[in-house]
């Protein structure tokens, strides 16, 4: 939520809660878009934040 708080996406982005969604043995599993990722940790979801949401949100400003 920080992140997306950070980039001012609060009123764009939708943050919930979920059981398992698979992989979960993999790390944090996420949709975004409709596309599942897996394996999201605290060492890589700035990385994963920058490459596949704010992507996603940059994309639909154009």
């Amino acid at each position: 939520m920080n992140l997306v708080n950070e980039h001012g996406l609060g009123n764009l982005a939708t943050l919930k809660a979920s059981h398992c969604m698979g992989p979960c043995c993999d790390g944090v599993v996420a949709d975004v878009d409709e596309k599942r990722f897996t394996g999201i940790s605290t060492k890589n979801v700035d990385e994963f934040f920058m490459r596949e949401v704010l992507k996603l949100e940059s994309d639909q400003t154009l």
